[in-house]
């Protein structure tokens, strides 16, 4: 008994001091990060006074790795069917840059029968022909690029030992069966928002914490039991950070400790509607609250296994300039080192482009041919890669990010805005600027900045010298037959 108090003791600081050593890396990090944007900001005002122009400058102090399940997309059981499923997860790939695909999707995540391939008949958009099944969703991205959703609400809802018991045993089959191709597994979808969620949140988060406390070591077992190395994200309301204390209590320290990670539904805007219990913060304030929970939780492993730019925070723009705001969220999640993301949603039936309130990666059309939204996760994808560069920039609204490729080339996202005929220079602060490799620009007219997919072509951009290095020079929201007036965004890929 002795010895047995001992080795329980014993565990218990070994997982304290690894807690406590995760948040000490996760606070210089932070520091880290903080620091290059003030000296950034210091030593960039100290070149430009009294210089006129837009000014981008780009730090060479690379930040967190950018994950390559950064491009991820939820998958849409109900809308495409087997028969099309091969088709469109083709275009995902091709055509948006998607590496990772969500399986079976959101919400119908939670009402999915695994052995048969259905719905449960009173699920509210349970679609006349089945869509994808496992295997096929796996053989169409390859092993470790798709994510499962594991099925709590049967159990949630039952809130019994035994419910827990027999649905987690289901769980841990599944982990079984699959968990030689698929790595990263989530438990459950959005307990948050099942029924009656609001009128007892704080009922149900509780609920969920003992949901959690009985199903991950039964579904690590069976992960061990076959040497399945899997990565077990808990769900959590990222609009209420003050859920991991609850949680924390409830799930005994030697279980928290069994969990990889967490997975968030990163709905965000320039401006965040105020909703009880589910306010996000704004899109410049994401990679700060992301820290804050990996502080609170000491996991450092995230997956935003929802997100998009969302219209009701965003006075419902579409087309590019929900694209730019997409591209700000993506930097967000880089800079706070998640590990996996998943574009919420990849389409929509019904819905032909233009899509007016609709913000998908894909069209619902023959082809499935991609949406701003699909083309801007398709550059990102294709240069936004390696480590995130800190950005600063002077004279202007418009927001850029940067990353350090693995080649050694430096690629500048930056989107301009409303402004009309900005003149930009970019700057790499500590480095010399001895070739532009490609320049190009993402554009829509007046009438469809708001709706449907974008017009790409060669961005002119020249280098010019300068008192403290070389600068590229270009110029977005130039208007004219070719090129949109106003909400360009830029993509300049910089050797040095």
């Amino acid at each position: 008994m002795a010895s047995s108090k001992l080795n329980r003791r014993s565990a218990s600081i070994g997982i304290a001091a690894t807690v406590v050593a995760s948040l000490i890396r996760q606070r210089k990090r932070g520091y880290a990060s903080l620091g290059a944007v003030r000296k950034i900001d210091a030593r960039y005002r100290g070149h430009d006074r009294g210089e006129a122009g837009v000014r981008v400058g780009v730090m060479d102090e690379p930040g967190e790795a950018i994950h390559p399940h950064l491009y991820g997309a939820n998958n849409a059981w109900c809308f495409v069917t087997s028969a099309q499923f091969n088709a469109f997860c083709q275009s995902l790939r091709k055509n948006a840059g998607v590496t990772l695909l969500r399986f079976p999707g959101g919400f119908e995540s939670e009402s999915y029968n695994w052995t048969t391939n259905t719905l449960n008949p009173r699920y509210r958009r349970r679609p006349k022909h089945p869509g994808a099944t496992p295997q096929q969703a796996i053989s169409a991205m390859g092993a470790g690029n798709i994510s499962f959703v594991l099925r709590t609400f049967d159990a949630f809802r039952a809130n019994t030992p035994e419910a827990f018991n027999y649905w987690a045993h289901i769980a841990a089959g599944l982990v079984k069966q699959y968990g030689a191709a698929v790595y990263d597994w989530e438990l459950g979808n959005e307990w948050y928002h099942f029924g009656g969620a609001v009128k007892h949140y704080d009922v149900f988060v509780r609920r969920y914490a003992r949901l959690v406390a009985h199903f991950v070591p039964i579904i690590r077992q069976a992960a061990s039991t076959l040497s399945h190395r899997i990565h077990l994200y808990i769900s959590f309301n990222w609009a209420r950070p003050e859920d991991v204390a609850v949680m924390r209590k409830i799930i005994p320290p030697g279980i928290w400790a069994q969990i990889d990670g967490f997975n968030i539904h990163a709905y965000s805007g320039f401006d965040p509607g105020k909703r009880k219990y589910y306010t996000a913060p704004p899109i410049d304030g994401i990679a700060s609250r992301i820290a804050e929970l990996k502080r609170l939780t000491g996991i450092d492993r995230v997956y935003a296994s929802e997100w998009m730019a969302a219209l009701n925070d965003n006075e419902h723009f579409g087309g590019i300039k929900n694209a730019a705001y997409m591209m700000q969220i993506m930097g967000q999640f880089a800079q706070a080192g998640v590990a996996c993301a998943a574009y919420w949603p990849s389409v929509m039936p019904g819905h032909h482009i233009p899509q007016p309130n609709r913000v998908t990666l894909l069209a619902d059309e023959p082809g499935w041919f991609p949406d701003a939204d699909g083309q801007m996760m398709y550059w990102l994808s294709e240069s936004f890669l390696g480590r995130v560069l800190p950005t600063a920039i002077h004279n202007s609204k418009a927001r850029a990010i940067a990353a350090r490729r693995p080649d050694g080339i430096t690629s500048v996202f930056i989107a301009a805005g409303p402004e009309r005929y900005q003149k930009i220079s970019i700057s790499l602060t500590g480095k010399r600027i001895a070739k532009i490799v490609r320049s190009r620009v993402m554009w829509a007219d007046d009438a469809h900045l708001d709706i449907g997919p974008a017009h790409t072509a060669v961005l002119p951009a020249k280098i010019v010298p300068a008192q403290f290095g070389n600068r590229c020079s270009i110029t977005l929201n130039v208007g004219g037959p070719h090129r949109g007036s106003a909400w360009e965004i830029g993509l300049i890929e910089l050797k040095s």
